[in-house]
């Protein structure tokens, strides 16, 4: 199973290498505070469902919809059937006027429908908000067909795995001060110097900062965390600084619209515990 909703930077092909670093088997829970598009979270729920998870996440168009693909993913999948077949019967101007009208009128659609629509038929699958916490990606152009039957399929699936999962809308620091010394703690914050608009509230250095706070002091009582950040020099010492053992990724975020601004973002992974 893959995530359901398309993340640029998701660590789907990393996934497995990031599931040795997290030493899942002598863990009690496993705890996600930027859980995105939750590759690596699916990944360990498929490798054993009974393992208690917590998925949590500050964009609440995240989190609902992965509350409404656990709670009530045939209604979903009605509804983005319905609005899919009234989308691919207009033309390519049709086609864009009804992007723009379910993006710019939050009660158009179910909020979780609207999430899982926008995100499969906007630009690269990019999920952004303005300041105001409203979505701005723009339209797609139709660069690849959003096909609601193979979606479904895997929604499903992924639904059966989330069944007793925890799922909450909140920010890290909510999350990681209710973990405990059994956890595995995976870590995939906005990258600074790269794209950092998934919510309203934005990341800085600051954030940044209360993140390898948090972190440190969770491994120091006992929880084993694992994190995959921005290479930045100064992300980079930040990690290590806080005692965290660093080594290197390399992802490929194509999230500009200008092909040539594209490239190899540079990206590490910190682990400790």
């Amino acid at each position: 199973m893959k995530p359901f909703l398309k993340y640029p930077g998701g660590k789907r092909k990393y996934a497995d290498r990031i599931l040795e670093r997290l030493q899942l088997d002598s863990r009690e829970r496993l705890v996600v505070p930027f859980t995105g598009g939750g590759a690596v979270a699916i990944a360990a729920m498929s490798e054993n469902p009974a393992r208690p998870t917590l998925l949590a996440d500050l964009s609440p168009e995240v989190a609902n919809t992965w509350m409404a693909v656990r709670d009530e993913v045939e209604f979903v999948i009605e509804e983005l059937e319905m609005i899919t077949e009234i989308y691919y019967e207009g033309d390519a101007l049709q086609r864009e006027s009804d992007y723009y009208d379910v993006r710019l009128h939050p009660k158009s659609l179910d909020p979780a429908v609207r999430t899982v629509f926008l995100n499969h038929l906007g630009f690269n699958g990019l999920q952004r908000v303005n300041r105001k916490g409203e979505p701005n990606v723009p339209w797609g152009k139709d660069t690849s067909h959003f096909d609601v039957d193979r979606w479904a399929e895997n929604a499903r699936g992924v639904s059966q795995l989330l069944q007793g999962v925890t799922i909450r809308n909140q920010g890290f620091e909510m999350t990681m001060v209710g973990c405990q010394s059994t956890d595995a703690v995976f870590l995939d914050p906005p990258y600074l110097g790269g794209f950092v608009g998934y919510t309203k509230e934005g990341w800085d250095e600051s954030d940044h900062e209360r993140l390898v706070k948090y972190a440190g002091d969770l491994v120091n009582r006992g929880a084993r965390v694992v994190v995959t950040d921005s290479g930045l020099p100064s992300v980079r010492k930040r990690w290590i600084h806080a005692g965290f053992g660093v080594e290197e990724l390399l992802e490929h975020r194509a999230v500009n619209s200008d092909g040539g601004g594209r490239g190899a973002v540079g990206c590490l992974m910190a682990s400790a515990g």
